[in-house]
């Protein structure tokens, strides 16, 4: 058995710091106001000691986001908007008794004009629906186009003189090449 030497002996700890005793705060001394770092926004360091920068960077998206749709908003808020300047309640004929429909004409700020068709009628078997304006005397037809839906909007060329053409037709047109009126009227008004 060997004893031990001086070697062979553990270090010695540190000696023991003394525990701090818990002092009330001297409250007639001055105090130095001290600003701590969370009160600068975004700056502040997470858990990590890292600075977050993922919150200012998701408002300033959050903004421009609101910011684009406020201004496409108000452009066309801002706009001015088509005028009505005439409009007609079609009425179904005999053969077409479920079709049902209507017609307004508009006029933008810039002068253009459109007729604009709704209508609703039975789908088309072999042919298709054509919108005609018709003179006064019932023996004059301009063709503004083929209803493609249940609503179209036709550009109205600026010869075309509308109280000469007072009356809208939607014709049932078969596919065959005729590019007159069938006599198939679906739908027919008076534009006021």
């Amino acid at each position: 058995m060997t004893t031990p030497t001086e070697d062979d002996t553990p270090p010695a700890r540190p000696p023991a710091r003394p525990a701090r005793e818990l002092e009330a705060p001297d409250l007639d001394a001055p105090q130095l106001a001290t600003r701590p770092e969370a009160a600068t926004p975004g700056l502040r360091p997470n858990r990590n000691g890292r600075r977050t920068w993922l919150v200012p960077l998701l408002t300033l998206l959050l903004g421009l986001a609101v910011g684009a749709g406020l201004g496409l908003g108000w452009g066309r808020w801002w706009q001015p908007q088509p005028t009505v300047i005439s409009s007609a309640a079609l009425q179904p004929t005999a053969d077409w008794p479920t079709a049902s429909g209507s017609v307004t004409v508009e006029v933008t700020p810039q002068g253009e004009r459109y007729v604009i068709a709704q209508i609703a009628t039975p789908p088309p078997r072999d042919g298709y629906r054509q919108l005609w304006l018709v003179s006064k005397d019932g023996q004059g037809y301009y063709p503004l186009g083929a209803m493609v839906g249940d609503e179209r909007r036709f550009p109205l060329p600026p010869g075309v003189d509308l109280s000469a053409f007072p009356t809208v037709e939607v014709s049932y047109q078969l596919v065959n090449g005729h590019p007159g009126p069938s006599g198939d009227t679906m739908l027919r008004g008076t534009l006021a």
